[in-house]
């Protein structure tokens, strides 16, 4: 592992391709939420207009229990407005964050790798906390590893957490 984060530290035409294919995954990620918005778009629309629907039938009934039974109806589709609200906000969070990762035209080269060079220039027994602050996870199977760095340009702290990897045979550690 330590000789993979070398080598993207002092290989920027590798360092380029990985990062290439990360905005190509963030990209994907992106138009799919951008399509799930448009998606609660229509249906926040849909719901205005069985609101106001409502509220015309309303206005123009007398019977006492109907119109209860209506505002009843209103105040369910209002609720379900301000759920299709909460989600959109989430959704439009989610795009911020995605696009914030990366901006455009920005090269993340010489960040990662002097990152890089700072932690693994480290003695020892200090490097442990430097990985655990540069890698965001790290996947060690037999034939392969998979590395994912944090962001040079996160803004909050370093959460670690170790997980085993589960026993073969099994897809989880989650006893079920």
């Amino acid at each position: 592992m330590l000789d993979c984060l070398q080598d993207l530290s002092s290989n920027g035409e590798r360092f380029q391709q990985l990062q290439e294919q990360g905005k190509r995954r963030l990209k994907l990620r992106t138009e799919r939420l951008q399509k799930t918005l448009a998606e609660l778009d229509t249906e926040e629309s849909d719901l205005n207009g069985r609101i106001e629907s409502r509220i015309e039938e309303l206005t123009a009934t007398r019977n006492p229990a109907v119109r209860e039974s209506i505002e009843k109806s209103i105040l369910d589709l209002e609720g379900n407005r301000k759920e299709l609200g909460e989600k959109r906000q989430l959704v439009r969070h989610s795009i911020d964050g995605y696009r914030a990762i990366a901006p455009n035209g920005k090269d993340f080269y010489q960040d990662y790798s002097d990152w890089i060079t700072e932690v693994l220039g480290e003695p020892r027994e200090r490097q442990k906390d430097g990985l655990q602050g540069l890698i965001a996870s790290l996947t060690l199977e037999e034939t392969k590893m998979k590395l994912a760095l944090f962001g040079v340009n996160r803004k909050e702290p370093v959460r670690p957490l170790i997980v085993p990897a589960p026993p073969i045979g099994r897809v989880s550690n989650l006893l079920l």
